[in-house]
């Protein structure tokens, strides 16, 4: 089985360090924001760097048809997608579940 590399879109980049800044910035707390950077990245490298393309097709179009999916780890949906000649994943956005969501 081959290991898919890991790439992240700017939006995602931009998604990931906006979360940061809010836990840092309005919770006061960078230590709870320095674990939830590094459980987002562990859960990003070890559900979806061997076969990414177990989790659901985003149900809604155009996102369907082009092969976008959906990760949800915690309180967080990683939207990706996936290039298997080039056995990468690409990282799209990152979008926050708040408990009145759920």
């Amino acid at each position: 089985m081959d290991k898919y590399n890991i790439v992240y879109t700017n939006a995602a980049a931009n998604d990931i360090a906006e979360k940061f800044q809010y836990i840092t910035s309005v919770l006061h707390d960078r230590t709870t924001a320095e674990r939830w950077y590094a459980r987002l990245k562990d859960a990003i490298w070890h559900d979806l760097s061997f076969m990414p393309e177990k989790y659901p097709l985003y149900n809604e179009e155009p996102w369907h048809s082009k092969g976008v999916r959906l990760f949800i780890t915690r309180q967080d949906v990683v939207v990706y997608s996936t290039d298997k000649t080039a056995q990468t994943v690409y990282i799209l956005s990152l979008i926050h579940i708040s408990e009145s969501t759920r």
